[in-house]
Parts: C-alpha cells; sequence; structure tokens
C-alpha cells in the first residue's frame, strides 16, 4: 500500500526535520478486518452493558416520560463504539462521531453515558486516534473540538442541576471533573506515546535495512579486492609459464636453423619442445582457474573503488609454510608445524592456495581466540587407484573464541573460494572439546579435463619448471 504523503507534526520538537516528516502508514486489508472485528466485540459489549445497567438499576421504572426509549439508546450506543472499525484508517473522524455520539447519549439519556463498557470504547478510540492520526496538526484541532465539546457539556449538565440537590452533590460534581481530567489525559499523553514508539520503531527498521546494505557493500567490496589479488597472482604465477616458453622456443628453433642436426641436437631441441608443451598447459590451466573468478565484468568495472594494488613479489607456496610458521611465532603465538607423508609437486595455484589459508587461520587464531598455540598439520596422501591423490592441511587451536571478536566471516569465504578455484574443499568450526578447526583438502593433479591431467603429468617430468 502506498504511503501516505508526509505531513508535519506537532509532537515533534523544532530541529527534527526526519522525525516531523514521518507519518504513519495506514493498514492494509487485514488490518481493517481485524478493527472490524474489534468494533463488532466493542458494539456488543457495549449494548450489553446499557442493558446490563438499566436491569440492576432499575431505569426502566423511574425514568421520565420524556426520557427516549431502548431503540435511541442502543442507537446512541452503537454510534459510539462503531468508529473502532476505522480507527486507523480515519482516526480523526472517528474520533469526532464517537465523542459526539457521547455527548447526544449523554445529553438525551445520562444514565446510559455513565456505563462502564460505553467509556471504556471512548478511551479507546480517542487513544487509537491520538496513536494513528498522519496530519499531527490536525490532531491538536480536533482535540481542542472534543476538549471544549465535553467540558462545555459537562459545566452545562452542572449550571442546569436542580436548586435542591444537597450540598454533598458539590464534592461529587469536583470527583467526577478530575475523574474526567485524568480520563481525556490518559487517551492523549498514551496515544502520543504510542505514537512516538511506532515512529521509533520505524527508524529503527530503516537504520538495520541500510546496515543490512552496507554489510552488502562492504562484502561485494570484500570479494572485489579479493578478485583483484587474484588477478596480481595470475601475473606471478603465469608470467613464469609464458617466460619459459619463449626461452625454450627459441632454444629449438636455433638448434633447428643450424641446418641438419646429430641425434644429441635433435634430442636437445625435442626436450625443449616437451618444456614449452607443457609450460603452455600450465598456463592455460592457470589462466582458466584464476580468470573464472573475474568474469564478472560488472564488479569488475568497480575495480577501482578497491584498495590500491600491492607491490608486486613472488607469490608463497607451500614450501614457505616453515617460514609463515616462524614468523607468526615470532608475534607471540606458540604455532607447530607438522608434515605427514612425502611431499609432492603442487600447482602453483595451488601451492599458493595452500600458503594462504594457514596464513589467515592463523591470523584469525590471533584475533579473535584467546589460544596460547596452534598447530599446522599437512598430510600429503598418494593416490592409491581408488582413491586422488591429495593434500590435507589441517589448523587447530585450543583455546576459547575471545570475547567482542567475532568477525565478518569473510576470511572464511575467501579460503572457501580459493579452494573452489583448486578444486578443493575447506570445512571450519569449533572442535568438541573447545577451540577452533580449519580442515582443507585439495588435489595433487586437477581431474578437470585432459588438458589438467597433461598438466599434472608435465610437472612430474624433471627439469619441467611445476
Amino acid at each position: 500500500m502506498a504511503r501516505p504523503a508526509a505531513a508535519p507534526a506537532a509532537d515533534v520538537p523544532p530541529g527534527a526535520p526526519a522525525a516531523a516528516a514521518w507519518v504513519r502508514p495506514a493498514p492494509g486489508r487485514r488490518g481493517l478486518l481485524v478493527d472490524a472485528g474489534y468494533a463488532a466485540v466493542a458494539v456488543l459489549a457495549c449494548v450489553l452493558g446499557l442493558e446490563l445497567t438499566r436491569a440492576v438499576a432499575g431505569m426502566a421504572a423511574q425514568l421520565p416520560q420524556e426520557v427516549p426509549g431502548r431503540v435511541e439508546d442502543v442507537a446512541w450506543t452503537v454510534l459510539v463504539a462503531l468508529p473502532l472499525a476505522v480507527r486507523r484508517r480515519l482516526p480523526l473522524t472517528a474520533m469526532v462521531v464517537s465523542a459526539g455520539a457521547f455527548i447526544g447519549l449523554g445529553e438525551r439519556y445520562p444514565a446510559s453515558a455513565s456505563t462502564f463498557t460505553l467509556n471504556l470504547t471512548l478511551f479507546l478510540v480517542l487513544l487509537s486516534g491520538t496513536a494513528w492520526a498522519r496530519d499531527r496538526r490536525r490532531l491538536a484541532g480536533v482535540w481542542v473540538v472534543v476538549l471544549v465539546a465535553m467540558a462545555g457539556w459537562y459545566l452545562l449538565r452542572v449550571v442546569l442541576l436542580p436548586a435542591d440537590v444537597p450540598a454533598t452533590s458539590s464534592a461529587l460534581v469536583g470527583l467526577t471533573a478530575l475523574i474526567n481530567v485524568l480520563y481525556f489525559a490518559g487517551a492523549l499523553l498514551g496515544g502520543r506515546a504510542l505514537w512516538r514508539a511506532a515512529r521509533d520503531r520505524d527508524a529503527l527498521a530503516r537504520t538495520a535495512a541500510e546496515l543490512r546494505r552496507e554489510q552488502g557493500r562492504t562484502a561485494r567490496a570484500a570479494v572485489v579486492a579479493e578478485r583483484l589479488r587474484i588477478a596480481r597472482e595470475l601475473h606471478d604465477v603465469v608470467a613464469h609459464h609464458v617466460s619459459t616458453t619463449g626461452v625454450q622456443a627459441a632454444a629449438a628453433r636455433r638448434v633447428l636453423e643450424r641446418g641438419p642436426a646429430d641425434e644429441a641436437a635433435l634430442a636437445r631441441a625435442t626436450g625443449a619442445l616437451r618444456q614449452v608443451e607443457g609450460s603452455s598447459r600450465d598456463a592455460v590451466a592457470e589462466m582458466r582457474d584464476l580468470l573464472g573468478v573475474l568474469r564478472d565484468p560488472g564488479e569488475g568495472a568497480r575495480a577501482g573503488d578497491g584498495p590500491a594494488p600491492a607491490p608486486e613479489r613472488p607469490q608463497p607456496s607451500a614450501q614457505d609454510l616453515p617460514a609463515l610458521v616462524e614468523e607468526v611465532r615470532a608475534r607471540g603465538l606458540d604455532v607447530r608445524l607438522a608434515v605427514v607423508g612425502t611431499p609432492a609437486t603442487l600447482p602453483a595455484t595451488t601451492g599458493t592456495t595452500v600458503h594462504r589459508l594457514v596464513q589467515e587461520a592463523l591470523a584469525n587464531v590471533v584475533r579473535h581466540s584467546a589460544a596460547a598455540g596452534a598447530r599446522v598439520v599437512v598430510r600429503w596422501v598418494a593416490a592409491d587407484g581408488a582413491t586422488p591423490g591429495h593434500v590435507e592441511v589441517e589448523v587447530v587451536d585450543d583455546g576459547p573464541a575471545r570475547t567482542g571478536t567475532s568477525g565478518s566471516g569473510l576470511g572464511h569465504r575467501g579460503m572457501a573460494e580459493r579452494a573452489a578455484l583448486v578444486g578443493g574443499a575447506v570445512e571450519t568450526g569449533r572442535r568438541p572439546g573447545g577451540g577452533y578447526r580449519v580442515l582443507a583438502r585439495y588435489p595433487l593433479v586437477r581431474a578437470a579435463g585432459p588438458v589438467d591431467r597433461a598438466v599434472g603429468d608435465a610437472a612430474a617430468r624433471p627439469g619441467v619448471p611445476a
């Protein structure tokens, strides 16, 4: 449902334009049906209260002849309660109609206007009208009209009291006036409090929505930054293969240009061409994997908003893990590195991914855990026919989480994205006995297709750079 046009709010002090422009939205169809149900219940309660009051007090026998009959009493009573059906859609109209009907009933038959259910219904109409009025200036005018009408009618009834009324009735008149002051003040102040509470809830909801949008923008910016870093790694990983290809191709060309060659020269040329073949396939495989995460042109166009590129340097690999462990240990965290099995040659991207995972996991231990130490285990599992060869990397700490240091989860997301690039998987979670565990598994040889299997064969040959 469309939000009605904003109107200035009389309840809001000057200097708060955002709050003054807020307009409480009207309820939808379901809300109107609920209000209609409330109105029906109120009508039945008021009519029942009227009949019970007449029966208990014996009013039928005590009323003067000019007092209207039950049909008119019931009509006025229904007119007081019926505006509850539009208390949120037409709050000001409901207030005016209900208060006017109450005065009319009180003028025609004062005893009927004194029933509890009728007074409670009028109170709810005034309270709801104040809480749901969208034009706060008109609400102030309606309240002035209602209060003046009620006070005038009450004073008129007091002035018209018979002269032979006992003196004790003056105290009763004063008590009735005090009750009415509390009655209308409660409806006015309670309605204003409900309106302000609704305004504050709306402001909190808007703030929460903006925070969610900001969190989404932050997450997208982090993804863009990660993709930029992967793009820089693309240069370092692939440049070696391309340069090797050029050098070996030039060597083979020179051997062949010398004319008829002996068997040794042909062997050298053949070896150089094999290295060209292996390096080319390695380069194609690395470029395909790394460019797969950069294929979104929309986010690439926003790359200029990311952080400045870091200075280019050789990318780390699994062989650099001891140096990484020593670096973290120098910062005060007792880190132990264990290698199980026989190390194998990893593709360059996989080696970098292993290093980055250990680096991020240890950084999380330092930032978010109270652990005094951590353990890094690298397990090399050779292929046995049924199971392909893979390397498992596990980072475990035994400390509880540090209070107030919950992360955004972007580090774990980066681990998963890097692992997916090389066909691996990452599992993270708390350990049953305490602490945190990061476990990743990476294949030693890509198995996505014939080109990837050729890359693994080329990397296993002596003299071919991996």
